[in-house]
């Protein structure tokens, strides 16, 4: 996890002064494998996961207005990998629980079961529902062959964000 401080005379400048942002990160090449393979009724969103060009593209998009963002400062953030995350779950909880100013709860570590007592109108509730699983991490593998003309693009995003190309 990397975190950011912003010097006191930038957060004058700032529209919510008190901005903290929390940015969930995942190997690119992970990302785009299961956004690709979301099954989700088509909106102006997620017509961008139709192909694996349309996917990359979209990624790369997000990613470079992060990466801008994260340059220009003038505001608290933090990254954290989904990796980390599969390791030691509490931990990177804790770190961004106490990131946003909060006390850690236990149950926050059972989200899952939580979950599953709500009604959730997510494309991927079922995940939502477990507890965190490692089967996901390195999924792209399996797809190497497809996502190669895509590696040079995926590249510079995993460089930035700690990944092995």
């Amino acid at each position: 996890m990397v975190a950011k401080r912003v010097p006191p005379e930038n957060k004058e400048l700032r529209v919510f002064p008190e901005l903290k942002v929390i940015i969930a990160l995942r190997d690119p090449r992970d990302v785009v494998v299961s956004c690709f393979f979301l099954n989700i009724m088509l909106n102006a969103t997620n017509v961008n996961f139709l192909s694996l060009e349309r996917t990359v593209k979209h990624y790369a998009d997000l990613m470079d207005t992060w990466l801008r963002m994260r340059e220009l400062g003038g505001f608290d953030w933090i990254e954290t990998c989904y990796e980390d995350v599969v390791l030691n779950m509490e931990k990177e909880g804790r770190k961004a629980t106490e990131f946003l100013g909060l006390p850690w709860h236990p149950n926050q570590a059972r989200f899952h079961e939580t979950a599953r007592q709500k009604v959730l109108y997510a494309p991927t509730y079922h995940d939502v529902t477990q507890p965190v699983y490692a089967r996901a991490v390195g999924r792209w593998e399996l797809y190497a062959e497809a996502l190669h003309p895509f590696q040079a693009r995926l590249a510079p995003y995993g460089r930035a964000f700690g990944y092995k190309a």
